[in-house]
């Protein structure tokens, strides 16, 4: 008697939304190849990227096994992911931005860490991608405000590493395409809300890109991230506020045009010398603070 052989479903569909991402997009691929855990399959999601994003994507189709790449007929990261999780197989769906770094390890934590915890949707602790003072506060405060908003029961979380059981994003309908910013964090409150279970998984961590900050300035960026910031934490809704230029969708070769300067972010640049060095002649105050949040980082000797 012959039986037909059933498919073997992957733990982890990665996918992967990108847009101009030929210098970033393989360190991540390079990671995923090395993982120590091998039950996954990988879905790069371009966005009409106008550089080798492609080519250098397709590299990559013979050296992983469950390997699929896709174009969207629109650069936004939200169709792009939904996109994604329509093509995948897996049981979770695990979104990743392309400019991210994983340990060997990641994959094999959040898979213990699933079967340990039942988890719905989670995301994961971040780490610098720097070792300035500055990149180390920057992921600090992210993780406190996961931390907190997850313990105060007003969730929030990051795309960059962004994990929900397969059927709970299917009911859930995927990401809302409409929403400019902080669509991450939406899906998650509306799945909290629909009684599913979010997690904070503090080990293991992923690396963080902190290349905006770096572009724009620590200060000019968060002081236009400040007032979407709050309505997300407060649950108002950021389509009100004027944000088209707040967050736009860039993609990776942004962050390698040189950008021109105006008077006020010569300004906000002179002001974020005076505090870079203010912050390191009082390094030890600093460390201090750090370990003081919750011990997720501490600064270097």
């Amino acid at each position: 008697m012959s039986g037909t052989a059933t498919a073997h479903v992957p733990f982890f569909s990665v996918v992967v939304p990108t847009l101009d991402e030929e210098k970033a997009l393989p360190n991540l691929l390079r990671d995923l190849l090395e993982q120590t855990y091998q039950d996954f399959e990988v879905l790069v999601v371009d966005g009409k990227s106008t550089d080798k994003t492609k080519e250098v994507a397709l590299k990559f189709e013979e050296l992983i096994p469950k390997f699929i790449f896709l174009e969207s007929s629109e650069k936004n990261v939200a169709i792009q992911r939904n996109l994604g999780a329509q093509h995948s197989h897996g049981e979770y769906l695990f979104f990743f931005d392309a400019d991210i770094r994983i340990p060997r390890h990641y994959l094999e934590g959040n898979h213990y860490a699933l079967m340990k915890e039942d988890s719905d949707i989670w995301t994961n602790a971040l780490a610098p991608d720097k070792k300035s003072t500055e990149a180390k506060l920057i992921t600090s405060v992210q993780n406190l405000v996961i931390d907190g908003g997850a313990q105060l029961g007003i969730p929030y979380a990051i795309g960059a590493s962004l994990g929900l059981r397969k059927k709970v994003f299917q009911k859930l309908g995927g990401f809302d395409s409409a929403i400019r910013f902080a669509e991450d964090t939406e899906i998650v409150r509306r799945a909290v809300k629909t009684k599913y279970h979010f997690s904070l998984f503090k080990d293991p961590q992923y690396i963080f890109s902190t290349r905006r900050y770096r572009k724009e300035g620590t200060l000019r960026l968060v002081g236009r991230l400040i007032p979407t910031f709050i309505a997300s934490l407060m649950n108002i809704e950021t389509e009100a506020l004027n944000i088209t230029n707040i967050y736009p969708m860039n993609g990776g070769s942004y962050y390698r045009k040189k950008r021109q300067l105006t008077r006020t972010f010569r300004q906000l640049k002179i002001i974020e010398q005076v505090i870079r060095k203010m912050a390191k002649s009082r390094k030890a105050s600093i460390r201090k603070l750090l370990n003081e949040f919750n011990g997720y980082f501490t600064l270097e000797k």
